[in-house]
Protein backbone atom coordinates (compact mmCIF):
# COMPACT_ATOMS: atom_id res chain seq x y z
CA UNK A 1 0.00 0.00 0.00
CA UNK A 2 1.25 3.49 -0.86
CA UNK A 3 1.88 5.86 2.00
CA UNK A 4 1.05 9.56 2.34
CA UNK A 5 2.20 12.07 4.94
CA UNK A 6 0.05 15.18 5.37
CA UNK A 7 1.73 18.12 7.10
CA UNK A 8 -1.15 20.44 7.83
CA UNK A 9 -2.19 22.55 10.85
CA UNK A 10 -5.90 22.47 10.06
CA UNK A 11 -7.12 19.11 11.33
CA UNK A 12 -10.46 19.19 9.48
CA UNK A 13 -8.79 20.08 6.18
CA UNK A 14 -6.22 17.33 6.72
CA UNK A 15 -9.06 14.88 7.27
CA UNK A 16 -10.63 15.89 3.95
CA UNK A 17 -7.35 15.33 2.16
CA UNK A 18 -6.73 12.08 3.98
CA UNK A 19 -10.17 10.68 3.15
CA UNK A 20 -9.71 11.52 -0.55
CA UNK A 21 -6.36 9.74 -0.69
CA UNK A 22 -7.61 6.75 1.27
CA UNK A 23 -10.12 6.14 -1.52
CA UNK A 24 -7.07 5.96 -3.84
CA UNK A 25 -5.49 3.23 -1.72
CA UNK A 26 -3.10 5.34 0.37
CA UNK A 27 -2.17 4.68 3.98
CA UNK A 28 -2.42 8.21 5.41
CA UNK A 29 -0.56 9.74 8.35
CA UNK A 30 -1.20 13.28 9.57
CA UNK A 31 1.26 15.64 11.23
CA UNK A 32 0.00 18.87 12.73
CA UNK A 33 3.45 20.45 13.12
CA UNK A 34 6.41 20.66 10.77
CA UNK A 35 8.93 19.82 13.51
CA UNK A 36 7.08 16.61 14.32
CA UNK A 37 6.95 15.64 10.64
CA UNK A 38 10.65 16.33 10.05
CA UNK A 39 11.59 14.13 12.99
CA UNK A 40 9.66 11.21 11.44
CA UNK A 41 10.90 11.89 7.92
CA UNK A 42 14.52 11.53 9.04
CA UNK A 43 13.92 7.87 9.84
CA UNK A 44 10.97 6.86 7.66
CA UNK A 45 9.94 7.32 4.05
CA UNK A 46 6.62 7.97 2.35
CA UNK A 47 5.46 7.67 -1.25
CA UNK A 48 4.01 11.19 -1.28
CA UNK A 49 3.97 14.31 0.92
CA UNK A 50 1.22 16.95 0.99
CA UNK A 51 2.23 20.01 2.97
CA UNK A 52 0.66 23.24 4.20
CA UNK A 53 2.76 25.98 2.59
CA UNK A 54 0.85 29.04 3.81
CA UNK A 55 3.37 30.17 6.41
CA UNK A 56 6.77 28.64 5.80
CA UNK A 57 6.28 26.37 2.80
CA UNK A 58 9.54 27.19 1.00
CA UNK A 59 11.60 26.69 4.15
CA UNK A 60 9.80 23.45 4.98
CA UNK A 61 10.45 22.14 1.45
CA UNK A 62 14.13 23.01 1.73
CA UNK A 63 14.41 21.25 5.09
CA UNK A 64 12.63 18.15 3.83
CA UNK A 65 14.95 17.96 0.82
CA UNK A 66 18.11 18.56 2.88
CA UNK A 67 17.30 16.58 6.05
CA UNK A 68 15.17 13.64 4.94
CA UNK A 69 16.95 10.38 4.14
CA UNK A 70 15.32 10.32 0.68
CA UNK A 71 14.95 13.54 -1.27
CA UNK A 72 13.14 12.10 -4.30
CA UNK A 73 9.73 11.75 -2.64
CA UNK A 74 7.13 13.90 -4.49
CA UNK A 75 5.94 16.95 -2.55
CA UNK A 76 2.66 18.77 -3.20
CA UNK A 77 2.46 22.15 -1.46
CA UNK A 78 -0.94 23.72 -0.72
CA UNK A 79 -1.25 27.47 -0.19
CA UNK A 80 -3.61 30.45 -0.33
CA UNK A 81 -0.68 32.79 -1.00
CA UNK A 82 -0.15 33.01 -4.77
CA UNK A 83 3.06 34.99 -4.22
CA UNK A 84 4.93 31.96 -2.86
CA UNK A 85 3.95 29.42 -5.55
CA UNK A 86 7.16 29.87 -7.52
CA UNK A 87 9.36 30.14 -4.41
CA UNK A 88 7.91 26.88 -3.07
CA UNK A 89 8.63 25.09 -6.36
CA UNK A 90 12.19 26.41 -6.40
CA UNK A 91 12.64 25.20 -2.82
CA UNK A 92 11.89 21.61 -3.81
CA UNK A 93 8.12 21.10 -4.17
CA UNK A 94 7.05 19.11 -7.23
CA UNK A 95 3.68 20.83 -7.38
CA UNK A 96 2.13 23.91 -5.75
CA UNK A 97 -1.65 24.24 -5.70
CA UNK A 98 -4.23 26.65 -4.35
CA UNK A 99 -6.00 25.70 -1.14
CA UNK A 100 -9.45 25.96 -2.72
CA UNK A 101 -8.63 23.25 -5.28
CA UNK A 102 -11.18 20.46 -5.03
CA UNK A 103 -10.11 16.99 -3.95
CA UNK A 104 -10.67 15.46 -7.40
CA UNK A 105 -8.20 17.88 -8.94
CA UNK A 106 -5.74 17.40 -6.06
CA UNK A 107 -5.79 13.65 -6.71
CA UNK A 108 -5.15 14.30 -10.41
CA UNK A 109 -2.08 16.38 -9.50
CA UNK A 110 -0.89 13.62 -7.18
CA UNK A 111 -1.19 10.99 -9.90
CA UNK A 112 0.79 13.16 -12.29
CA UNK A 113 3.69 13.86 -9.92
CA UNK A 114 3.75 10.23 -8.80
CA UNK A 115 4.00 9.03 -12.41
CA UNK A 116 6.86 11.39 -13.09
CA UNK A 117 8.67 10.27 -9.93
CA UNK A 118 8.18 6.59 -10.74
CA UNK A 119 9.54 7.05 -14.25
CA UNK A 120 12.33 9.41 -13.28
CA UNK A 121 10.83 12.09 -15.49
CA UNK A 122 10.71 15.84 -15.13
CA UNK A 123 7.56 17.70 -16.02
CA UNK A 124 7.44 18.59 -19.71
CA UNK A 125 5.62 21.67 -20.88
CA UNK A 126 3.11 21.23 -23.69
CA UNK A 127 3.96 24.80 -24.67
CA UNK A 128 6.90 27.01 -23.70
CA UNK A 129 7.82 30.56 -24.68
CA UNK A 130 9.76 33.40 -23.10
CA UNK A 131 6.84 34.43 -20.86
CA UNK A 132 4.53 31.42 -20.78
CA UNK A 133 4.81 27.71 -19.95
CA UNK A 134 1.80 25.42 -20.03
CA UNK A 135 1.53 22.04 -18.31
CA UNK A 136 -2.05 20.92 -19.04
CA UNK A 137 -1.53 17.41 -17.63
CA UNK A 138 -1.19 18.95 -14.18
CA UNK A 139 -3.51 21.89 -14.87
CA UNK A 140 -0.75 24.43 -14.32
CA UNK A 141 0.43 27.54 -16.14
CA UNK A 142 3.46 29.69 -15.38
CA UNK A 143 3.18 33.20 -16.78
CA UNK A 144 5.99 35.70 -16.27
CA UNK A 145 7.33 33.52 -13.45
CA UNK A 146 4.01 33.34 -11.57
CA UNK A 147 1.93 30.18 -11.32
CA UNK A 148 -1.67 30.26 -12.51
CA UNK A 149 -3.90 27.33 -11.60
CA UNK A 150 -6.44 25.98 -14.08
CA UNK A 151 -9.55 24.02 -13.28
CA UNK A 152 -9.83 20.52 -14.74
CA UNK A 153 -12.36 21.80 -17.28
CA UNK A 154 -10.16 24.72 -18.33
CA UNK A 155 -7.20 22.37 -18.69
CA UNK A 156 -9.21 20.02 -20.92
CA UNK A 157 -10.20 22.87 -23.24
CA UNK A 158 -6.66 24.28 -23.31
CA UNK A 159 -5.16 20.87 -24.16
CA UNK A 160 -7.62 20.55 -27.05
CA UNK A 161 -6.84 24.04 -28.40
CA UNK A 162 -3.08 23.40 -28.19
CA UNK A 163 -3.42 20.11 -30.09
CA UNK A 164 -5.34 21.81 -32.90
CA UNK A 165 -3.39 25.10 -32.98
CA UNK A 166 -3.39 27.30 -34.96
CA UNK A 167 -6.83 26.17 -36.20
CA UNK A 168 -9.96 27.71 -34.67
CA UNK A 169 -12.53 25.46 -33.00
CA UNK A 170 -16.18 26.36 -32.52
CA UNK A 171 -17.82 26.03 -29.12
CA UNK A 172 -19.89 23.16 -30.52
CA UNK A 173 -16.77 21.37 -31.80
CA UNK A 174 -15.10 21.74 -28.40
CA UNK A 175 -18.24 20.51 -26.66
CA UNK A 176 -18.49 17.46 -28.91
CA UNK A 177 -14.84 16.47 -28.55
CA UNK A 178 -14.79 16.80 -24.77
CA UNK A 179 -18.13 15.08 -24.14
CA UNK A 180 -17.92 11.40 -23.28
CA UNK A 181 -20.39 8.55 -23.63
CA UNK A 182 -21.60 9.07 -20.08
CA UNK A 183 -21.33 12.85 -19.84
CA UNK A 184 -22.48 15.44 -22.35
CA UNK A 185 -21.14 18.93 -21.67
CA UNK A 186 -23.31 22.00 -22.09
CA UNK A 187 -22.55 24.89 -24.42
CA UNK A 188 -22.67 27.32 -21.49
CA UNK A 189 -20.17 25.14 -19.61
CA UNK A 190 -17.70 25.29 -22.50
CA UNK A 191 -18.18 29.06 -22.82
CA UNK A 192 -17.46 29.47 -19.10
CA UNK A 193 -14.22 27.47 -19.45
CA UNK A 194 -13.14 29.59 -22.43
CA UNK A 195 -13.92 32.78 -20.52
CA UNK A 196 -11.78 31.54 -17.63
CA UNK A 197 -8.88 30.71 -19.96
CA UNK A 198 -9.03 34.11 -21.65
CA UNK A 199 -8.99 35.81 -18.26
CA UNK A 200 -6.05 33.75 -16.96
CA UNK A 201 -3.91 33.53 -20.11
CA UNK A 202 -5.08 36.68 -21.85
CA UNK A 203 -7.16 37.20 -25.02
CA UNK A 204 -3.91 37.41 -26.97
CA UNK A 205 -3.34 33.70 -26.25
CA UNK A 206 -6.91 32.40 -26.47
CA UNK A 207 -8.24 34.23 -29.52
CA UNK A 208 -11.89 34.46 -30.51
CA UNK A 209 -12.43 34.81 -34.26
CA UNK A 210 -16.06 35.71 -34.87
CA UNK A 211 -17.65 33.14 -37.14
CA UNK A 212 -14.77 30.68 -36.75
CA UNK A 213 -14.31 29.98 -33.03
CA UNK A 214 -11.45 29.89 -30.55
CA UNK A 215 -7.78 29.15 -31.07
CA UNK A 216 -4.55 29.04 -29.08
CA UNK A 217 -1.95 31.55 -30.30
CA UNK A 218 1.50 30.18 -29.58
CA UNK A 219 3.44 32.94 -31.31
CA UNK A 220 6.29 34.37 -29.22
CA UNK A 221 6.58 37.94 -30.41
Amino acid sequence: MRSLAIIERDRSFARRIGHAFETEGYDVEWFGAAAQALKVLRSRTFDLLVIDADRSGPELCRRIRSEALRNDVPIIAITNDASIHTETLLAGADESVIRSLNMRELLARARAVSRRAANGLSETAAYSSSDLKIYPDTMRVVRNGEQIDLSKGESDVLSLLIRHAPASLSVERIRTELSTAGKSLSRSGIEARLKGLRRKLGPDRIRNRVGFGYSFDGSDE
